[in-house]
């Protein structure tokens, strides 16, 4: 599966999304004020990701719901 990053907004609000190859958005960052900041955002978690990748880390994903996590 193919993923992309979109970086959508207008002056003031720009926001970056991780898109999914079947074109569904599956995150949305926060809001910032600068398109660059939201492009640097995108680009540094790729980077991030891609690194932790290449030494061999999983990602962890926290619940911080306190729900059962079988919900």
């Amino acid at each position: 599966m193919s993923y992309r990053f979109e970086i959508d907004g207008q002056p003031g609000a720009y926001w970056s999304r991780i898109v999914a190859s079947n074109g569904e958005t599956t995150h949305v960052s926060e809001q910032y004020t600068t398109k660059a900041a939201a492009i640097k955002t995108a680009e540094r978690l790729l980077v991030d990701i891609l690194e932790q990748n290449r030494v061999g880390n999983r990602i962890e994903i926290r619940d911080l719901t306190g729900e059962d996590p079988s919900l």
